[in-house]
């Protein structure tokens, strides 16, 4: 998942979802076709959520 990639769909989503770690960890999981681990991982790995 490109860094910029995940900023993008960061972007895309509702304010609600973006506030929110575990939503948005979720939604880009689903986006990405990947676990919500290695979204986590990589959410974590960019310094988007804490």
């Amino acid at each position: 998942m490109p860094a910029d990639m995940v900023r993008e769909q960061l972007m895309l989503l509702p304010v609600a979802i973006r506030q929110d770690p575990d939503r948005c960890t979720v939604a880009l999981a689903e986006r990405f076709e990947v676990s919500t681990s290695a979204m986590g991982f990589r959410l974590i790995n960019l310094g988007l959520v804490s």
